[in-house]
């Protein structure tokens, strides 16, 4: 049964395993790509795949990629790798014994409220369906999206079946199919009730930093257009669009009522990062719309006023070196960070 309070946090570490070569994630730069993958395949016993076997979903510790990228060792994972199984990650035989702390803290940063009775029951929930298939609970900030998490589980279930492991085989099946209608439990769950808002609220903040911060007078952004009125205050416009209930997976908390691009690419993209990996993605995207043909340059510093004297302008054509980028840029959280 799900703990219905805020769950226990066992003090055992999580289990160790020998220091792996970082792997590169699909979408890192180019030297990430060209890193050779880890080739050491050590084995626990209890895994059902060689963990070089590169047609298996697999997770990234993001401060271990870094490293690598950057030619310097690799800190230690603090959660157990995926090949190590339900026990062996360090959860208890018994349902209700406390969680391990590396699943404790891995929800808690990022930003997941476990003092919420039904976010507690659904990752509960899920924890119960792992354990019976020996699979290790899905955490958030790893690149591995559910739906990825559920295609390992399922192919998992195929090998064994190759294998003729029956019972393990039928094991993982009945926990995919599981997963899969608690995912569909928790987005129904984390839908408020009630009128959805009329704009999407990251197409909002963009279009309102490319007035404020880009000086683009009624810059429209994915429908959402936004100006300002003769007291000076920002006002919108937005066509009318089906906005999605955007949750954090596996739980019942909602975050926003986003667009299809929003809810779809922007946020489980960050979702997949930790917090240093999303503020570097970020400013790649900052200078990319910047550098890419059509994309808008900033203002600040403010332009000097028009100088009759043409003589003078040859000097100002190549000052790009003063543009600075802003101060902020959009938070992880839709609601944080917003332009004032």
């Amino acid at each position: 049964m799900a703990p219905k309070r805020a769950p226990k946090t066992s003090d055992a570490p999580a289990p160790k395993r020998p220091r792996r070569a970082a792997e590169a994630p699909p979408a890192a730069e180019e030297e990430a790509r060209d890193a050779e993958p880890d080739e050491g395949g050590d084995s626990d016993g209890d895994s059902d795949v060689d963990s070089d076997d590169e047609e298996l979903p697999k997770e990234y510790w993001w401060p271990a990629v870094r490293a690598a990228e950057a030619g310097a060792e690799a800190p230690d994972d603090p959660v157990p790798h995926l090949d190590v199984g339900f026990l062996g990650s360090g959860f208890s035989r018994r349902p209700d014994a406390a969680w391990p702390r590396w699943y404790v803290q891995a929800w808690t940063a990022h930003g997941v409220d476990l003092a919420d009775e039904r976010t507690v029951a659904l990752l509960g929930e899920h924890i119960e369906i792992c354990r019976p298939a020996d699979v290790r609970p899905a955490v958030p900030g790893r690149g591995m999206a559910p739906t990825a998490f559920i295609t390992r589980v399922t192919m998992l279930a195929a090998r064994a079946r190759a294998r003729g492991e029956k019972k393990r085989a039928v094991a993982l099946e009945k926990a995919a199919d599981a997963l899969t209608q608690l995912r569909k439990r928790c987005r129904y769950a984390a839908c408020p009730r009630g009128p959805k808002p009329t704009a999407c609220s990251l197409c909002l903040f963009v279009a309102a930093f490319a007035l404020r911060r880009l000086g683009i007078q009624r810059p429209t952004f994915l429908g959402v257009t936004v100006y300002l009125d003769d007291n000076g205050d920002l006002q919108s416009t937005a066509e009318i669009r089906d906005l999605r209930n955007d949750h954090i997976e596996w739980t019942s908390q909602h975050r926003d009522f986003l667009c299809d691009h929003h809810n779809q690419c922007f946020c489980p993209m960050a979702d997949a990062h930790d917090d240093e990996g999303f503020d570097q993605w970020m400013e790649r995207e900052y200078t990319n719309a910047q550098t890419f043909s059509g994309g808008a340059r900033p203002v600040w510093p403010a332009p000097a006023a028009a100088d009759d004297d043409d003589d003078d302008d040859d000097d100002d054509d190549d000052d790009d070196d003063d543009v600075k980028p802003p101060s902020k840029i959009p938070s992880r959280n839709p609601k944080k960070g917003a332009l004032d």
